[in-house]
């Protein structure tokens, strides 16, 4: 609650080296480093009220995280280069691990280093408090474009990797971005795509109006991401085997859920035209995009209700209250000796049934010989003749 004054009094304008006017928090007559840390004050060029200028915000928690969150989004970039890694099922999680816990470990001891030498005012209104307070502020300069460099160049590959699959794949009309370089299959169009989209975001009018965005859109990301991960694990498809040792489902749920309530956190309005925006791209691929060529994991999840419904339903003891008929409706092998139904007879034969099960169940299926499936062997002939029945 206190206010941020300029002037030279206080014991502060005599400190340090260096032009221009102390800025004092709260009265105390020191910013920045401690006195305990340094002698002298920190100069701030944040002093001056200018309509650029933070001066007066609160640094809470959401906009700070919004900031720094952007900074941290490297996990997904050993997946978005998979198709050049020689083995992606191993290089990516060890690779992704190590990187974000050395991140993480940074982060910390950066943390840790700043609550203990930094005033809190200089932390709560000054985003440059960093630069402020390094033996030259050029290092942080270089340090931060270094960064920016490296965050800047691996999202836009990575997304213009993402790019080129998409439009390999024809899920959206973007066929122009599927063709690559002769040497390397390089994505070049879609890079093209990416600087310009990143520049149009630029020219928004800064880095403090773009991060927020940007951090929406990579949160929705990983909430996609963990959901799918959750439901494939609990379908129990067999096409989907992890192969890292910690990895359960119960994990990619609470991350998802962390992740979406990140959002609603961050932003609830810009949480909700996310979604809103995402569920407008799936209802676009649900309509356009044939599901033979690209199956839903709905069907899988429908699949997983329907069994777990019937295992239910076997489990609880028979009342004639609820009783309805289910049939069973077996046809001969092809190869059987006889007259074969036709496919219209086929069609009529399984609408009857529908017709007398009315609301219960019509289980189709084909005889098959058991002489086909190994029957007969030892004990005499006579298989040949036998039959057993296969649900279909």
């Amino acid at each position: 609650g206190g206010s941020l004054d300029g002037g030279s009094g206080g014991g502060g304008g005599s400190g340090g080296g260096g032009s221009g006017e102390w800025c004092f928090v709260n009265g105390s007559g020191r910013y920045g480093l401690r006195h305990t840390a340094l002698p002298s004050p920190v100069l701030s060029g944040q002093c001056d009220p200018s309509p650029h200028s933070t001066l007066g915000e609160l640094c809470d928690l959401p906009r700070v995280f919004s900031f720094v969150f952007p900074a941290v989004v490297g996990m997904m970039e050993g997946a978005n280069l998979s198709g050049d890694l020689r083995d992606p099922a191993s290089s990516i999680p060890a690779g992704t691990v190590g990187a974000v816990s050395t991140a993480f470990l940074c982060y910390l001891m950066l943390i840790f280093g700043q609550a203990g030498s930094v005033d809190r005012g200089a932390l709560q209104y000054d985003l440059s408090a960093m630069q402020h307070l390094c033996v030259r502020e050029g290092f942080v300069v270089l340090g931060v474009a270094t960064a920016c460099l490296s965050t800047a160049l691996g999202s836009m590959f990575g997304s213009a990797r993402i790019m080129q699959a998409i439009a390999r794949d024809r899920i959206f009309p973007l066929s122009f971005f599927a063709h690559g370089a002769a040497h390397g299959d390089e994505p070049r169009r879609a890079i093209v795509l990416s600087y310009t989209v990143a520049q149009a975001g630029l020219l928004i009018g800064g880095i403090d109006a773009v991060a927020p965005v940007l951090t929406n859109f990579f949160l929705v990301t990983y909430t996609l991401t963990n959901l799918a991960a959750a439901l494939l694990a609990l379908c129990g498809l067999p096409n989907f085997r992890p192969v890292w040792r910690l990895y359960s489902w119960q994990t990619s749920l609470l991350g998802a859920a962390l992740t979406a309530g990140s959002m609603f956190f961050l932003n609830p309005l810009f949480a909700l035209l996310t979604l809103a925006l995402a569920l407008a791209l799936g209802v676009y691929i649900s309509a356009t995009v044939p599901s033979g060529r690209w199956p839903s994991i709905s069907q899988a999840v429908a699949f997983l209700t329907a069994r777990s419904c019937l295992l239910t339903l076997d489990a609880q003891p028979a009342d004639p209250k609820y009783w309805r008929p289910s049939l069973l409706l077996l046809v001969p092998p092809s190869q059987a000796a006889g007259p074969q139904p036709t496919a219209g007879g086929a069609s009529l034969l399984l609408r009857l049934a529908h017709r007398l099960s009315g609301s219960g169940l019509v289980v189709g299926g084909r005889t098959l010989p058991l002489a086909a499936i190994g029957g007969g062997r030892g004990g005499g002939g006579g298989g040949g003749d036998a039959s057993c029945a296969q649900a279909a």
